[in-house]
């Protein structure tokens, strides 16, 4: 799973970015310690309405759901162990998990943004050669140049 600095406020935490369903479905089960500024960000490729339980879970969490945005729509505690679901009360594209408390010990609320790290200086300039082709020879038709996001 790859690991990505995130952003909220003046807050920073290192995340682990949960993008597959098999990573979503493990999430942060089994797992008995999450350091201080550490947590989960589970990122899907559209909104819907998500729903998270806390099986096999054992750390006590908080998790906030994100719109296509990146705002926060919504922030709730969840219990270790428990298998009531925690639904988001609004379709969001982002979940994120951290200890129980981090939210409000930074003075984070609904409406914030979670930022990613600058991609700006993390961009390739791209060239797509279209070619002709003519029996035996070829000759260059036309060049299309884009620029290409490279952060994940």
């Amino acid at each position: 799973m790859k690991t990505q600095q995130i952003y909220i406020g003046k807050a920073k935490l290192n995340v682990q970015v949960a993008r597959t369903g098999r990573e979503q479905a493990q999430g942060l089960q089994n797992v008995n310690n999450l350091d201080k500024d550490e947590g989960m960000l589970f990122s899907y490729a559209q909104t819907k309405n998500l729903a998270f339980w806390m099986k096999d879970t054992t750390i006590p969490l908080s998790i906030a759901f994100a719109d296509e945005n990146k705002k926060i729509i919504q922030i709730e505690d969840m219990m270790p162990l428990s298998d009531k679901s925690v639904k988001s009360n609004e379709p969001a594209m982002y979940a994120l998990e951290v200890n129980k408390g981090w939210f409000k010990d930074n003075g984070i609320s609904v409406g914030d943004l979670i930022k990613m790290k600058d991609c700006s200086n993390k961009s390739i300039k791209i060239g797509i050669v279209k070619q002709k082709n003519i029996g035996k020879n070829s000759r260059v038709e036309s060049v299309e140049e884009g620029k290409s996001d490279i952060c994940v």
